[in-house]
């Protein structure tokens, strides 16, 4: 009950010092320090998934691709997955913390201290990587049938 009370004081006292400029300055440099350290799409990816929030939990991303190693082309590539995720505290709160205690520090130089665990696995460490990337493209969903157009639109702005 007592570290459930402080953890609730020290997150109202971080709010409280934070500023409108502080708040402008992570809403800039937020989602680029997040893509750098759990990027949503790498070369030879074929299957990813990332979840942030800038306000709640740990972020955390995996991919799964084509991993050549140190193999020259055109050796038969293999399956390799990887994860990466906030260490202890977001990535957010990391990088708040760090702003807070230095204004003058850019968010480069904050991204290279954040704490982020990282895993890899090939699918021949983790048999696994392969079956379940097998499943993965087994799965087929059905076309709804609408009575109007459909539009697709992966640029968003």
């Amino acid at each position: 009950m007592l570290i459930s009370v402080s953890a609730l004081l020290t997150s109202a006292e971080k709010l409280s010092a934070q500023t409108g400029a502080d708040w402008t300055w992570m809403e800039d440099n937020y989602s680029h320090v997040l893509n750098d350290l759990t990027p949503a799409n790498l070369a030879s990816v074929k299957a990813s998934y990332r979840w942030g929030n800038n306000r709640v939990g740990i972020e955390y991303a995996f991919w799964i691709g084509n991993d050549f190693g140190d193999a020259p082309y055109p050796l038969r590539s293999y399956l390799s997955a990887y994860v990466a995720m906030a260490d202890s505290a977001s990535i957010y709160n990391q990088m708040l913390d760090m702003h807070l205690r230095n204004h003058q520090e850019d968010a480069q130089s904050l991204e290279e201290k954040i704490k982020v665990k990282r895993w890899s696995f090939t699918e021949m460490s983790c048999p696994a990587v392969k079956s379940q990337f097998e499943k993965l493209q087994g799965i087929s969903f059905a076309v709804p049938k609408f009575s109007d157009v459909i539009v697709v639109d992966a640029c968003s702005s």
